[in-house]
């Protein structure tokens, strides 16, 4: 399985020098494969608000890798007969979860940058405790 490092650097949207850095600096020993990962500018509200966010984040994180790992574990055990062709089963919108990752963008429709961060978070933990009942 593939390690991903999600890392944030200085620069403006349109300026890609930092990764442009990061590629020159990683390249010359074959150290990672680097792209941009966007992240849309959310309606953060106030500092307290943010940290009371960053507090149910942490829970909600928690929680998803725990309902993620249940679920691969059942398609694991399901295709107990094509054990090395789980792997291939494991899909993210339809593609394999290294391209998912590689090539993420975020999904406007489901969670609009537009609304209050508050209510994007409410949304996927909804949408969270869905899956897990379903």
């Amino acid at each position: 399985m593939s390690e991903f490092w999600l890392i944030s650097a200085p620069g403006d949207k349109e300026n890609l020098q930092a990764l442009e850095r990061m590629n020159n600096v990683t390249s010359k020993s074959n150290l990672s494969h680097n792209t941009k990962f966007a992240i849309p500018d959310f309606k953060v509200g106030t500092l307290d608000s943010l940290v009371g966010l960053s507090d149910e984040l942490g829970k909600l994180d928690t929680f998803a890798e725990s309902l993620i790992k249940r679920m691969a574990q059942s398609v694991v055990e399901v295709m107990e007969d094509s054990k090395g062709k789980a792997h291939e089963t494991l899909l993210a919108n339809g593609v394999d979860l290294t391209s998912f990752v590689t090539h993420f963008e975020w999904d406007m429709a489901k969670y609009p940058a537009k609304q209050p961060l508050v209510s994007v978070v409410d949304t996927l933990a909804k949408q969270l405790a869905q899956i897990e009942t379903d």
